[in-house]
């Protein structure tokens, strides 16, 4: 036979004591308010401390605090963890930035040197044909 813990058996021997009492001095069953009071006194009230529990709760305090003081790490750890993402992703966003101004200089700069090559070419065709049609001034000298 199992053994219940005396939790569980508080709200039953307070009803039976309750009973006895009521049957042993004559009054018969217990009347419906008297019973309501009863009820809610014994559900309302923490149930007795059986002996030896200091032990226990002093075991639980300590298991308690330890708890806490690894939750306050793990929290600390946690924003130590989210601080460092967020420079990581504001760093990664200046060097997107970055890279996208560089880029953009690099493109702009090699249109200028497509469009002065184009120049070029444009003038080094315009002294050949001239040089060709006979004008001795635009031909390469030799």
């Amino acid at each position: 036979m199992k053994s219940r813990p005396v939790r569980r058996l508080w709200p039953l021997l307070a009803v039976a004591v309750a009973v006895a009492l009521a049957l042993g001095t004559g009054g018969g069953a217990l009347a419906r308010s008297d019973y309501e009071k009863f009820r809610d006194a014994s559900l309302n009230s923490p149930p007795p401390k059986a002996e030896g529990t200091e032990a226990a709760e002093a075991l639980n305090a300590d298991i308690n605090a330890r708890n806490a003081a690894a939750r306050a790490r793990d929290e600390a750890r946690d924003a130590e963890f989210a601080r460092r993402q967020r420079e990581y992703e504001a760093k990664k966003k200046a060097d997107a930035a970055a890279y996208a101004r560089a880029l953009a200089d690099y493109e702009a700069q090699k249109a200028a040197v497509e469009a002065q090559r184009q120049r070029d070419l444009a003038d080094w065709e315009a002294r050949v044909r001239a040089c060709k049609a006979g004008d001795r001034t635009a031909c390469a000298p030799k």
